[in-house]
C-alpha cells in the first residue's frame, strides 16, 4: 500500500511539474527578430520577414530567403552546405544578394503562412527575388551550388 502511495504522490507531482512548471504543451510564441545559431556561415544573414523582403527589393538587391529549421534534416545536409559554398557566398556577394533566414525551428505562424502562401507544408523551401523587378521569386524545395549560382545570375 506504501509502494501505490508513494507512486501517486511521485505521478502527481510529475504531472504537475509538466502542466505548472515546464508548460511544455503551451506555444512558445513567435521568437524574437534573430538570427538562429545554426544558419549558414559565411554571409551576414538577417532575420526574414516580408517587410525585409520588401525592403531589399526596394534597394535594388535579389533577395535569397532560405526556409529552414534546426530539426530539418534536408535543411541542414543539402541546402545548408549549399549555401555555404564558397562559390555560392563568392555570388551573393557579386549581386550584393539580401540574404535573409526564416527560422521555422519553433512553427512560426508568420513563416508557416508564407509558407502555405508557395503551396508548401513545411522547410526546405529557398526563394530568390529577382532585383528591379515585379516578377514572383524563384522557387527552390531542394537546391545545389550550380542552381544557386544560375538562379542568383538569373536575379542580378
Amino acid at each position: 500500500l506504501g509502494v501505490i502511495f508513494a507512486l501517486v504522490v511521485l505521478l502527481a507531482g510529475y504531472a504537475y511539474a509538466l502542466e505548472n512548471q515546464l508548460r511544455w504543451r503551451r506555444p512558445q510564441g513567435e521568437s524574437p527578430a534573430t538570427v538562429a545559431s545554426f544558419t549558414p556561415e559565411g554571409v551576414p544573414w538577417q532575420p526574414w520577414s516580408p517587410e525585409a523582403v520588401a525592403e531589399g527589393l526596394s534597394q535594388g538587391r535579389p533577395v535569397l530567403v532560405d526556409f529552414t529549421a534546426k530539426w530539418c534534416p534536408t535543411c541542414n545536409t543539402i541546402v545548408k552546405p549549399s549555401l555555404e559554398s564558397d562559390a555560392v557566398q563568392k555570388k551573393i556577394k557579386e549581386v550584393n544578394a539580401l540574404p535573409l533566414l526564416a527560422d521555422y525551428s519553433r512553427y512560426s505562424t508568420n513563416i508557416g503562412a508564407e509558407l502555405s502562401r508557395f503551396d508548401r507544408a513545411g522547410v526546405p523551401l529557398v526563394l530568390i527575388y529577382p532585383a528591379r523587378s515585379n516578377a514572383p521569386p524563384m522557387i527552390f524545395d531542394l537546391v545545389t551550388p550550380s542552381t544557386l549560382l544560375n538562379a542568383l545570375e538569373k536575379a542580378r
